[in-house]
């Protein structure tokens, strides 16, 4: 018995030779600056947050009830809470299995046997048989199969607490660009009810004209035309706010409801002011490629528990406990029952079971790392797509300020060109129509260009 038990204390203390090397993050080649027109500030991004971008306060609040109430984002934090317990599951693999017995019988044996037929010169014709056990069973863990199970269990558990801070950030982007939206819809609406007023005076001017012969029934016709025409984008972009707040309502995890927003596009607060981080950074804040990673953690762990089943496995089982025909001495040293069995089981011959899960567990370790390195290319694009077009869009967002500011200027000769007949209708509704168009792109290109805002830090994975 001291010999068995001695041979268990020295099994349990020398267990877990992993059959992998622990895992390194592989060389992913990463750049270690972005373009020459991008520079980086490690420091300043570190302290970057969405909160020092977004500052607008009503979009600020937007976001935050969207973050607390989001039912996607909750469906993935209980998604943690399940992974926790998977860990928790795993790690159970390195304790022994505990059980309590309890049982008791009785039944008679045939008189026409030995034995029963002693039982019964003795006066048992009915035997009893009571017991009390406890059974203890345990693999010791010689190949690390518990310990990598439980590595790639953590990484698991690690992957949805990045897939919490990704939907985080896809809500945050969402909610921002759709309150943006709405801010420039508005601003188009009252852009376009002042060029209605216009179109009604200059109609209301034809008509007039109209009676004492000065134009045509033609231009009135055309004004009449060009009047609707503008009046029926009003609902257009009713129906562009409707869908806007309905996404920003479902981001919410609300009915549909009223949204309290800004009402000048040009007057939103956003920061444009966003330090660059350097790409190696990405490896750290983004999180679908934190999640990528954590994948190949976990395939890198799964391949030591397929490699662990080449390996013989050692089983301990121990029981103890008492047993009586007589249940008032069911708790006598006499009745006490024992047992300790080692055993030791070398895998022989599984259909090539065994080859074929390593071989499989392998190739996912591989698949996970090319997901792995694209996922890196893909963060390392992003940013320097994302900061491109931004830069692009203040030029663009220039270039439509300075074109509004000419159409008006036109605008306002072109009134009194018509009044003293240097220009006919025509030449004026030209002008009009180019002074609408120009205030909606010009409009659209300042939300553009706070959308753009949005997209870099989203590139980056910034956290709310």
């Amino acid at each position: 018995m001291k010999k068995i038990l001695i041979f268990i204390t020295i099994c349990i203390i020398g267990v877990s030779c992993s059959l992998v090397k622990k895992y390194q993050r592989p060389n992913t080649g990463i750049p270690s600056a972005f373009n020459n027109n991008m520079s980086s500030d490690s420091a300043a991004f570190k302290n970057l947050t969405w909160k020092s971008i977004l500052t607008d306060a009503a979009m600020q609040n937007l976001i935050s009830s969207s973050i607390s109430n989001n039912y996607d984002l909750k469906t993935a934090v209980e998604r943690i809470i399940e992974s926790r317990m998977q860990v928790r599951n795993a790690k159970s693999g390195y304790y022994p299995q505990i059980s309590l017995g309890i049982d008791g019988g009785t039944g008679k044996l045939s008189e026409n046997t030995p034995n029963g037929e002693s039982a019964a010169q003795q006066g048992y014709n009915w035997i009893q048989n009571y017991d009390l056990s406890l059974a203890l069973n345990y693999e010791v863990d010689l190949w690390g199969k518990v310990k990598n199970s439980t590595r790639a269990a953590i990484a698991q558990l690690k992957k949805e607490e990045y897939v919490v801070n990704a939907i985080q950030l896809s809500i945050i982007a969402d909610v921002a660009a759709n309150y943006i939206n709405i801010v420039t819809y508005e601003n188009q609406k009252t852009v376009i009810n002042e060029n209605i007023k216009i179109r009604e005076d200059n109609l209301y001017l034809l008509q007039q004209m109209n009676i004492h012969g000065q134009v045509d029934g033609l231009a009135v016709k055309q004004a009449e035309s060009e009047l609707y025409s503008t009046r029926a984008m009003l609902p257009q972009i009713d129906q562009q706010i409707i869908t806007a707040k309905n996404a920003l309502s479902i981001l919410s995890g609300k009915y549909y409801t009223e949204i309290s927003h800004a009402i000048d596009i040009f007057g939103l607060s956003i920061n444009e002011s966003i330090p660059l981080c350097f790409p190696v950074q990405l490896l750290e804040k983004r999180p679908d490629v934190l999640q990528a990673e954590m994948d190949l953690v976990s395939s890198h762990a799964n391949v030591g528990v397929a490699k662990s089943y080449f390996y013989p496995s050692l089983t301990i089982s121990a029981a103890g406990g008492f047993q009586s025909m007589d249940i008032s001495k069911i708790i006598d040293p006499k009745s006490l029952i024992a047992n300790v069995v080692g055993g030791l089981a070398q895998p022989l011959f599984y259909g090539r079971q065994i080859n074929a899960n390593y071989k499989a567990s392998q190739s996912q370790e591989l698949q996970s790392l090319y997901q792995y390195q694209q996922s890196v290319i893909n963060a390392y694009n992003d940013v320097i797509q994302s900061y491109q077009i931004f830069e692009k869009s203040k030029d663009i967002n220039d270039n439509y300020k300075k074109s509004y500011q000419s159409a008006y200027e036109g605008l306002l000769m072109s009134g009194q060109l018509f009044k003293s007949g240097y220009i006919d209708y025509l030449k004026l509704l030209s002008i009009y129509d180019i002074v609408l168009n120009v205030q909606l792109s010009y409009v659209s290109s300042q939300r553009d260009r706070m959308i753009e805002v949005i997209n870099v830090g989203k590139a980056m994975g910034l956290q709310w």
